[in-house]
């Protein structure tokens, strides 16, 4: 489901609650200001559901969440990186590919390392993450010179893949690797506050348990600070690949990819969790998994600046959409088109003069918008507009 509304026209009073209080499917709610989960919270724990916070807005009253817990191949390594570094390049900064594509390799080394050289379980988090690439001095002067990662590694089985990551990584001249880092560094400078590392230290929101029994999950997102958006861009990230690895699994077991119970995700100001990757060919795949999502807009061109060349693939994925009103004018257009013409009855008048002088009527059928996008800006609170898969 798609649902554009602007500010105040009902999207959490009149949609986003009465689908939560059908209590028909365990829910994962992106709540920006804290209101749901203070409104919603004891009804849906007084029957039975389980109640996870994620909280990016307080960090100290929320469950914790390790992205390195959901890795299971390499896969999710790739789509960690991606989510991660497409979601902390900033909006119109193009960078140099070349770094980018070396701080790949220096992450994929530390996660491989982490995930599959170290048998420490405290040690598989961000946090090490950081620690081990401020460990990698460059010494300019002697080119020969070892920091501290590089014993690290050079200690690994040459035919590992952390070591191969590594390896490719180190290709690169003094001056440039000292860059490289800098760059590493400067990305991962929230896993720096103890705030960040604490929540994402170990895991104890059981992503995987989502469609075993009735779970209500709150993201709390900032509203007005994007900093630590990203947080939430990976969540969803591995909570999609999470929970379709676990019907793979159950179908591989001669079972129905189905999850027991069906997982309904209400992203509410969708634009403000970052980017998802694959997000609208996801939209096209989770309903046979018993996943669905709601993605909840104040106007279009959120999703056009968001999904650049993909946002009309996202919204052609959406079998409803809702529209509840909005004063932004390409939105108004877009909704104005996609109702389409009406036939309306146009009566005319004329009088003519001379020896046969009289008056006469003509009428005739003429196309008109169902709705022009003016009438649509003026539109009474009390009204929205539903389109349904094959139908006026």
């Amino acid at each position: 489901v798609l649902v554009v509304g602007a500010a105040g026209t009902g999207k959490s009073r009149f949609f986003i609650k009465p689908n939560i209080l059908q209590m028909n499917s365990s829910y994962v709610i992106t709540d920006p200001s804290g209101e749901m989960i203070y409104s919603m919270g004891n009804i849906l724990k007084e029957f039975g559901y389980k109640i996870k916070i994620f909280n990016i807005s307080d960090m100290e009253h929320s469950n914790c969440y390790n992205p390195l817990q959901y890795i299971r191949n390499e896969a999710g390594v790739n789509m960690l990186i991606d989510c991660f570094i497409k979601n902390t390049t900033k909006d119109g900064a193009k960078g140099d590919e070349f770094f980018t594509n070396a701080e790949r390799l220096l992450y994929s080394a530390c996660i491989y390392y982490l995930w599959q050289n170290c048998t420490d379980e405290s040690r598989k988090n961000f946090g090490s993450i950081i620690n081990m690439i401020n460990s990698s001095a460059v010494d300019e002067n002697n080119a020969n010179a070892k920091s501290p990662l590089d014993e690290l590694f050079d200690g690994l089985p040459q035919d590992c893949l952390a070591w191969k990551f590594y390896k490719a990584f180190k290709q690169a001249a003094g001056k440039t690797l000292k860059s490289i880092i800098i760059s590493c560094v400067t990305r991962l400078q929230p896993f720096l506050t103890p705030q960040v590392a604490n929540l994402t230290k170990v895991d104890n929101l059981e992503l995987e348990k989502m469609g075993d029994e009735l779970t209500a999950l709150f993201i709390i997102t900032p509203q007005a600070d994007q900093t630590y958006s990203f947080l939430a861009s990976m969540l969803y990230t591995q909570l999609f690949e999470t929970l379709y690895f676990k019907g793979e699994e159950q179908k591989a077991m001669g079972g129905s990819e189905r999850l027991k119970y069906p997982v309904r995700c209400l992203m509410d100001e969708f634009a403000n969790i970052g980017e998802v990757p694959e997000f609208p060919s996801k939209l096209s795949t989770m309903r046979k998994y018993n996943i669905s999502a709601t993605v909840i807009l104040q106007d279009i061109s959120q999703i056009e600046a968001m999904y650049k060349e993909e946002w009309k693939t996202l919204v052609g994925n959406c079998s409803s959409i809702i529209f509840l009103g909005s004063a932004e004018p390409n939105t108004l257009k877009y909704f104005s088109e996609m109702l389409g013409k009406g036939t309306v009855v146009d009566r005319g008048r004329g009088i003519s003069h001379g020896k046969m002088s009289g008056a006469n009527q003509n009428f005739k059928n003429q196309a008109r918008e169902l709705r022009f996008a003016d009438e649509l800006g003026r539109m009474d609170s009390s009204e929205c507009i539903v389109f349904t898969a094959n139908m006026y």
